[in-house]
Formats: C-alpha cells, structure tokens, sequence
C-alpha cells in the first residue's frame, strides 16, 4: 500500500467512524457494500460527494466530512473526493491541511489543468498559507488577464 493510500486511510476512516458513532444499530452500507464493478464505485463516489456538497451547503460540515472520508475510502486515488477535502479545511481556515491535501492534489496534471475553481482555492490557499508569490502565480492561471 502506497503512502497516499495510508494517508487516505488514516484521514478517512476515523471520519467515517464518527459519522457512524451513535447513529442506527444497521451497519453503514455506504463504505462496505460491495461495489463490483468500476461504473458502480464510480456511481457511488460521485453520490457521496454530491452528498457532501449537499451537506456542506446546509451548513453541516461534519456530515460533509463523514461523506469525503468514505468516498476516500472507497476510492482513494479520486480527485474530486481529494478536492472536497482540501476545501472542507480551506472553509474552516485550516491552510496547512487544505495545502497539503491542494500540493498533493496539484501534481495530477489531468484534474487540476482542467479545474478553474481548483488553481484559484489552491492559489488563494498559498496566499493565506504565507506563500504569496507562488499563490498569485497559480491565480493567473486560473484567471488570465
């Protein structure tokens, strides 16, 4: 297992646990169910984000979190799962988890040369982060002028 996969795990599952914590006497199918093929896991890690939104919006964050930390379980490589994160701490002001999750995120070339709200969360994350220079170096990719 790779050091991304543990990081995911180390992150993810204590969150997953807490979502459960004095909830229903039913296991959470969610992050156990069987998903037995790509589109499926897909399908359910899209949801779990979507959910995640969902909840973020409502002004539940714990709730959000519980959602991410399963999508990141069942696929820890997902971009998106990994963005969510990062902009869960960013949201919460807490620039050193939200940079380590956006400086990680940030050499998937495929996901973040695609995403204009990614280079500018990542971008203004290093501004707060005390990182100015090479904030606004990825805030004029994201918004040229």
């Amino acid at each position: 297992m790779n050091t991304r996969n543990l990081i995911a795990l180390f992150i993810a599952l204590p969150l997953a646990a807490c979502a459960t914590a004095g909830g229903s006497s039913q296991p959470d199918q969610g992050a156990t169910a069987f998903v037995d093929t790509p589109t499926k896991l897909a399908t359910r890690v899209q949801a779990l984000n979507e959910d995640a939104i969902a909840a973020f919006k409502a002004g539940h964050p714990k709730e959000a979190s519980a959602f991410i930390g399963k999508a990141i379980v069942l696929s820890p490589n997902d971009p998106a799962s990994w963005f969510n994160m990062g902009y869960l701490a960013y949201a919460r002001n807490d620039f050193s988890q939200a940079l380590a999750i956006f400086t990680r995120l940030y050499a998937d070339k495929d996901y973040t040369t695609k995403s204009t709200k990614f280079a500018y969360v990542y971008g203004d994350t290093l501004c707060q982060a005390g990182m100015p220079n090479r904030g606004v170096a990825i805030l004029k990719k994201a918004m040229p002028l």
